[in-house]
């Protein structure tokens, strides 16, 4: 019987892996937003210095409030697939669309721009918000054995430092690769990014387990 709770506290690679992969995607959807959206927006779609600025700080709002609302839900949540994953499942593809538009800004009004790109980002936030929240409580709910979630929580600390040096190294190189046209360059790795996360955080919304 105790060896058979040992197996059954125990994560395996494939899932340890996975769930580190995960922080790979959002560190690098991320990671880009806060070091080349701003930039994006003044200098690319030519949305004014000021109308940025507020719409960054509603954003943070949004961010906290949506923070405490999804971890009610989730206490109070009941599903056949879990406490947790019906969130991951809900968020990622449309937190990976919404991260793509944000480097879509189209060719309209200044007013026009300035309500795509609020609209664009304060959805990237919610659904961020929500699927951050949920991933990062998904490893309490794969074991209770502490020592595996220590040894988990180190592939996900790997994990970041590789989204993190994928956003930080690889964007401008990939932006300047892609043709000559910025609105192109930025929408095409926005569009690869998005994949790659779909990808990443897709599968850890699969192959984790929730056991607890």
């Amino acid at each position: 019987m105790g060896v058979l709770l040992m197996k059954y506290k125990q994560i395996p690679l494939k899932e340890k892996l996975s769930y580190g992969s995960g922080d790979v995607a959002t560190c690098i959807t991320f990671g880009v937003t806060n070091a080349y959206l701003s930039y994006y927006y003044t200098d690319i779609a030519g949305i004014s210095l000021a109308s940025v600025g507020l719409i960054l700080a509603i954003a943070r709002f949004l961010e906290a409030g949506t923070n405490i609302c999804t971890g009610i839900a989730i206490d109070r949540s009941t599903s056949r697939f879990g406490k947790i994953k019906p969130f991951l499942y809900a968020t990622t593809f449309p937190m990976m669309l919404m991260f793509f538009l944000l480097f879509t800004i189209p060719d309209i009004s200044q007013q026009g721009k300035t309500i795509f790109a609020l609209v664009s980002y304060l959805l990237f936030c919610l659904f961020y918000a929500i699927n951050n929240t949920s991933y990062s409580t998904l490893l309490s709910m794969m074991t209770n054995n502490a020592d595996e979630r220590k040894i988990t929580n180190n592939y996900r600390m790997m994990g970041c430092g590789i989204g993190n040096v994928i956003a930080s190294f690889c964007t401008l190189p990939l932006v300047t690769l892609i043709g000559s046209d910025d609105h192109l360059q930025f929408a095409s790795t926005a569009l690869l990014y998005a994949i790659i996360g779909l990808m990443l955080l897709g599968s850890c919304s699969i192959i984790c387990k929730e056991r607890v």
